[in-house]
């Protein structure tokens, strides 16, 4: 995602869905996590006002209101350095990606050392693999939290 600049603006989503459009409501849900939403509580998410974000945010609202739930969607700012600090900690994923992101930040060396290590090619590319599967495991029990 984009970082987020300082003091800026963000998007408060409110949905309400019919609690007999489950299929709607997952569908939703699987969205709007996808784009990395901040859950405040039930129905309410808080994004950072990115552009990169506008268009998935109304394709998701037009779902829902195709799906007769109601959407409101707000611009939010912070009222102290306070607030806005509990924004950003909301979306703070060091606990969640800092080990595949250092593994990634290494993976250059590690091809580079495999590089001059192994002069096999079917040698190297078992330990490009070893090492890209490690990657995708690490980032996918993070994204499933």
């Amino acid at each position: 995602m984009t970082p987020v600049p300082s003091s800026s603006p963000w998007v408060l989503l409110i949905v309400s869905l019919p609690t007999s459009a489950a299929t709607a409501r997952m569908r939703f849900w699987r969205g709007i996590k996808a784009l990395g939403a901040a859950a405040l509580r039930d129905g309410v998410y808080l994004l950072p006002d990115l552009a990169g974000l506008h268009e998935p945010l109304r394709a998701l609202s037009t779902d829902a209101i195709q799906e007769d739930g109601k959407v409101w969607t707000l611009s939010v700012h912070a009222t102290a350095p306070e607030q806005d600090a509990e924004y950003r900690a909301l979306f703070d994923r060091t606990a969640e990606y800092g080990t595949p992101v250092a593994e990634a930040s290494g993976f250059e060396a590690i091809l580079a050392g495999a590089r001059e290590r192994l002069s096999d090619d079917d040698a190297l590319l078992e330990e490009v693999g070893y090492v890209l599967d490690s990657l995708y495991t690490h980032f996918s029990s993070a994204r499933k939290r």
